[in-house]
This record gives C-alpha cells, structure tokens and sequence, in this order.
C-alpha cells in the first residue's frame, strides 16, 4: 500500500511538474514573439532620421538645395499637393441602390392585406 501511494504522488508530482515547465515555456515564448515582433515592426516612421540625413548633406555640400528640397518633398509626401496623410474615400450611394450599386430591395409582397374590421362586415 505504502509503494502504490509513492508511486502515485510521484506520477503526480511529475505531471505537474511538467505542466509547470510548459507554462514556462508558453510565457517565456510570447515574450519572445513580442521583442522580435517589436524589433522588426516599428510604428515609428524613420522620416526625421532620414531627413536629418539629408540635411547633412546638404550641408556638407553633397547635395543642392534644390535636390534637398526635392528630398524631403518626397520624403514628406508633399510633392505634387499629396498630403502625408490622406483622408479615407467616403463613398455614397444614390438614392434606392447599395454600395455596389445593386437596388435595394423593395417592401415585402408575401404579406396578407390586413383583415377587415367586424364593424364593417357588420354593416354590409
């Protein structure tokens, strides 16, 4: 009786000494993902290290003015009235139409004409 229970907290201590290894590994590996994943992805737009490159340049004398300015038109997106940032299309439909550009659809015609009230059937 007394190896039967040794047995058996040892199969217990080990399953859950493995459940605790796993979840290490599950939390360990997330941490992972993120730092690589905020390694590779940057939101930040690298625009002002690249127009501070340039800026050198122009000081330096390896560019022109104009070619600096030409740059970081292009850099800034502001070449030929483009904005940095444009605002999204707002697409509307014609009256009676969807998005696609499909009619809509009409009122239902399975319905029944509404029953006619005692009072007037009374009458006739």
């Amino acid at each position: 009786m007394f190896v039967y229970s040794l047995a058996q907290s040892n199969t217990t201590s080990a399953f859950f000494t493995w459940i605790g290894v796993l979840l290490v590994l599950v939390i360990a590996g997330n941490v992972f993902r993120l730092r690589i994943r905020k390694l590779f992805i940057d939101d930040e737009q690298p625009t002002d290290l690249i127009l501070d490159d340039i800026r050198t340049l122009r000081n330096k004398g390896t560019i022109s003015d104009e070619e600096y300015e030409r740059l970081r038109e292009v850099i800034l997106g502001t070449a030929h009235g483009q904005s940095q940032k444009t605002p999204p299309a707002t697409i509307v439909a014609p009256p009676g139409f969807d998005l696609t550009g499909d009619p809509l659809p009409g009122p239902p015609q399975d319905r029944e004409s509404p029953p006619e009230s005692s009072e007037s059937s009374a009458n006739e």
